[in-house]
């Protein structure tokens, strides 16, 4: 089985207070839990949210495509 979030890079951080809905936290742990016994390494909710948002920035072409765009003056 392979997941999309692939093994973890080692990142330097900085923290960020977020609000979620319960089910959202819940399915998240569900995504922590899969992901540890997929590539045998205990990972926790608050590592894999800005991985996972990194690789959603990532894949969104047009948000992509704006950042790129040279600024107009």
């Amino acid at each position: 089985m392979k997941l999309k979030l692939g093994p973890l890079p080692d990142v330097s951080t900085v923290k960020l207070t977020v609000t979620m809905p319960a089910v959202l936290k819940i399915e998240l742990e569900k995504y922590a839990e899969i992901h540890a016994r997929t590539y045998g390494t205990s990972v926790d909710v608050a590592t894999l949210i800005p991985i996972m948002l990194t690789h959603f920035l990532a894949a969104d072409k047009l948000f992509q495509r704006t950042i790129r765009r040279p600024t107009e003056h």
